[in-house]
């Protein structure tokens, strides 16, 4: 969501539409243009620079693919400066200590600093030269927030743009740089004979559908395993065992119970031909 102006008074229904922005995004992403009816699916059982103030630096080696932030007055702190292109996972905290934040990922070669901004002091994110492949909610202090984010080879600088009565969070220059390192090396066949998630729905709401894309090596048998935030395996229909296609692509689609308790993270693992690849999975 772009340009929008972030006013604590609204945080709640802010959040909601963030929150169904990022979802759909990445629904679109995986090909699964809107929600699958759910006559057609059987429901599962229940079950660079910181910021001025800060001194902490953070790991200079590539992800795993999770990455922890950090949010706070006047900061943004990643466990990582880079990953590999595919679906990277972030685990958000605000640690305040007196606001609420958010965390935008935003997609550029121009220099933070050079960031192009709006009337209220705010970053113009629709700007030339600039995309965002995902965002957080708005989190109130000691919130948390996990999402999944598809990303492509390239430049990234990661921002808290919410915009208060009296104050732009961007005018603290509260960001991040981040690197996304092109994909392992691939075979004549187009695959790196490893098993990686390219993108996920998350976070995904109760009672709706859930949709995960996989590249593997051609024909490789794969498997899923998707665990419920509570830790019991589900038995959900759409998640048997299957064989990646000629491009070594495999997708599962599945229903997300109405009566999961708890909500929060879960898990999604795959493994295929015995290369194996998780991701955390946000249910709301």
């Amino acid at each position: 969501m772009k340009n929008r102006k972030h006013l604590l008074g609204w945080a709640g229904i802010v959040a909601a539409i963030s929150i169904t922005g990022s979802a759909m995004g990445i629904a679109s992403a995986t090909g699964l243009a809107k929600t699958p009816s759910t006559s057609t699916l059987e429901a599962e059982e229940p079950g660079g620079n910181a910021s001025a103030d800060s001194s902490d630096t953070a790991s200079a080696g590539p992800s795993s693919g999770t990455v922890d932030v950090t949010l706070n007055e006047w900061s943004i702190k990643p466990s990582a400066t880079s990953a590999k292109a595919g679906a990277i996972t972030f685990n958000i905290e605000n640690t305040g200590p007196a606001k609420s934040h958010e965390f935008i990922i935003l997609k550029t070669d121009i220099a933070p600093e050079s960031l192009p901004t709006l009337k209220d002091k705010s970053l113009d994110e629709e700007a030339n030269g600039i995309t965002s492949p995902g965002e957080g909610k708005v989190l109130g202090i000691g919130k948390t927030q996990t999402i999944t984010v598809p990303m492509t080879e390239g430049k990234y600088v990661f921002v808290d743009n919410i915009v208060e009565k009296d104050l732009a969070h961007w005018e603290k220059k509260a960001y991040a740089t981040f690197t996304v390192q092109p994909p392992d090396s691939t075979d004549a066949s187009g695959s790196s004979g490893e098993t990686s998630i390219v993108s996920l729905t998350s976070p995904v709401s109760a009672g709706q559908a859930a949709n995960v894309k996989v590249q593997t090596s051609p024909g490789g048998s794969c498997s899923i395993v998707y665990t419920h935030p509570s830790g019991k395996r589900s038995t959900a229909a759409g998640l048997d065992p299957k064989t990646a296609d000629a491009n070594g692509t495999v997708t599962w689609t599945w229903l997300i119970s109405q009566q999961t308790q708890p909500l929060g993270n879960g898990k999604v693992l795959v493994t295929c031909s015995g290369k194996s690849a998780e991701a955390t999975i946000a249910i709301q």
